[in-house]
This record gives C-alpha cells, structure tokens and sequence, in this order.
C-alpha cells in the first residue's frame, strides 16, 4: 500500500457487507476508500455499487482478487464459503478480513494462516466486537483486577432465526454454534484462554444444524468456568457477565456490539460514532465497524500481519473448541472434508491472541 489510504475491496452484497461499507462512510475518505463489489450474481453486484457509490461492480470473485486497484477483500458471504474465497484473496495478493466464523473448521484455518504467512500479507477474522470500546474497558478492568479473581463468564444469546438459511441450511455450515456461540467462545478465550475440558449439548434441527446448545469451559488449574448458551428458536437476554470475587461485570444487550457496560460502582455508557449523514443500517450499531475497519488499517501501516486484538492463535483456539463442541453435538459439515476430529484443546494454552 503506496498512501495511507486503505483501498477495500468485497465479497459477497449481503446485509453484513452493506453494513460495513455504510460504516466506512463515516471514516475520512483519506484513511479509506471503497473501490469494489463482487457478487455471483452480476445485477446484484451492480445494484449494491450503484445504491452505495461503489466504483466497480463486478458478476465474479476471481476478477475482483485479480484487481491492482484493491489493497484488502472483507468477506461477507456464508460460512462455506469462506475459507475458499480467503483463500482467492490471498494467493492474488491480497490482505484478508473475513466475517466470523472465518472458516467451518480448524484445519481451513491452519491453512489460511500458512498462506497469509507465506505471502506476507495481513489476514484477521471479523470479531468487531472486540473493537468497540466497550469490550475493551471491559478487559482492562478484568485486568486490572477490578472484580477480583475472575470464576466464571455466562452469556446466552438467541433470536428466532431459525427460518434464516445461514441457521438452518448445513451445506453453507449453518447453525447457532457458528453464527452464535462463536462470540461466547472468543470471550472465553480472551479471558480465561485454552480450556482444560470441554462439554456439549444440544438439539439438533430437521435439517441437521444445531438449533439450542448449551457450552461448558472448565479452567481446572485456575478453578474458573465459562457457560454459553445459544439458540435459533427463542429470544435472549444477549447480555454478558463476568463474575469475580469482588464483584460482576456486565455487558448489557447487545454483547456483540455493546455500547453499555455495568461495573461494581458505576454504568459506562460508550457513544457510538457520530453518524451525521443519517446512514441507514441493517444491523444493530453497525456504525461499530467503524473501530475495527480504523484498527485493521493502523495493522496494515505498521506492517503487521496479525492484529493484536484478534489474532491467529485465538481463531485457531476458537475453531478449534468449535470443532470439539460439533462432534459431540454429531454435527459434520459437507466441507469438513474428515478434518473434524477430536480437538487437542490443551495445545496452545496460554495463547490467548
């Protein structure tokens, strides 16, 4: 990249995907520019780019990974679909933000990691959470050792999403694990890092996704537990907590995108970016992805290939509990191609970025 200026590129024209080009919008037009959209489907491409001011549009991924003109590709499209397209983007030269989950199982990230390291190019999976200032207090304070020794994290979160084909189609790796309980095992691993032991239940779905399921995280050295329970077919609190021996934390509603957080004294509120132009979202506080886009452009000026924030070892760590909680569940994937197997949970203990 010659300027300071981030040139972006995207896959798929989906809600996500507008979302955070809108977000971009209210981001200097110096620090980052929107130069493409790539679609399957050509008119749709060209609709997206007409509605949102995109330069190009293009009716196929490959042309867009091929473009000069593009210096990072966000992958908005379903989880099948993202290990392949990651991987497109990376082995033309591109650097690589891809929506969580970034893959469907471990071994597509080990593979997507050689790749960006082989290549020398930044690549970091679409934890936006992690970025919002909220989360970030909050992780200062549990640092800080505002609660005391922390024992245990519970979150629960649930929509009636059930009917939505990335909660209920298993060839595109649909489910509430993937879709849902990503955000309660990244929490846990930002926390408490690798569990000791990991337990898993769930109801599965007539269509073979998992539709509730309920995560135990055991810490054994440290004596503390993570609870996750997520689900497609009821509503719930979305709120996260963290529970120490001197008080709670609390993430309120919605965890994944906060902009409150309780402590034992006083209630923090964070102020989203100011959106002036009035810019329509999808999505709860989409103007969010304003911290990560900014983040992963500071990454990309300094060189870095992986972000501190999220970064290689916790994807890996993350997929990996995933995996292990699939395969207790029974649920295997078109695309895990046999990969999926008991998980070495231990191996990268204590690695928590």
């Amino acid at each position: 990249m010659k300027t300071t200026s981030l040139r972006w590129g995207f896959f798929g024209a989906g809600k996500c995907t507008h979302d955070f080009v809108s977000a971009l919008k209210l981001l200097p037009l110096d620090h980052h520019k929107v130069v493409g959209i790539a679609s399957r489907d050509s008119n749709k491409a060209e609709d997206f780019a007409e509605k949102l001011g995109i330069e190009q549009a293009f009716g196929n991924y490959s042309e867009l990974a091929e473009s000069d003109n593009v210096d990072i590709i966000y992958i908005g499209t379903v989880n099948s679909e993202h290990f392949h397209q990651a991987k497109l983007a990376l082995l033309h030269g591109k650097h690589v933000l891809c929506e969580k989950p970034v893959c469907i199982n471990r071994a597509q990230v080990e593979e997507l990691v050689a790749i960006a390291k082989d290549k020398d190019l930044f690549f970091m999976e679409g934890f936006w959470t992690f970025f919002f200032p909220a989360t970030r207090k909050l992780l200062e304070e549990i640092k800080q050792g505002s609660i005391g020794k922390v024992v245990q994290m519970t979150v629960e979160i649930g929509n009636k999403f059930y009917h939505l084909d990335r909660f209920s189609r298993k060839d595109i790796g649909g489910g509430t694990l993937l879709n849902h309980g990503v955000y309660g095992l990244m929490f846990a691993h930002q926390i408490f890092g690798q569990p000791s032991s990991i337990s898993a239940s769930g109801i599965i779905s007539a269509s073979g996704t998992d539709e509730s399921v309920a995560i135990t995280l055991t810490y054994r050295d440290t004596a503390q537990i993570a609870s996750i329970i997520c689900s497609s077919k009821v509503n719930m609190p979305g709120e996260l907590r963290v529970i120490g021996t001197q008080g709670m934390l609390k993430l309120k509603f919605p965890f994944w995108a906060p902009t409150i957080l309780e402590t034992p004294t006083e209630t923090l509120q964070f102020d989203l970016p100011l959106n002036l132009e009035a810019i329509k979202f999808n999505n709860l506080n989409s103007s969010g992805f304003t911290y990560e886009a900014e983040t992963v452009r500071q990454c990309i000026l300094n060189g870095w290939r992986e972000c501190p924030i999220v970064g290689w070892n916790a994807s890996r760590a993350v997929m990996g509990v995933a995996d292990e909680v699939r395969r207790q569940l029974g649920i295997v994937f078109p695309h895990d191609n046999n990969t999926l197997h008991a998980s070495e949970i231990c191996a990268d203990k204590g690695q928590r970025a």
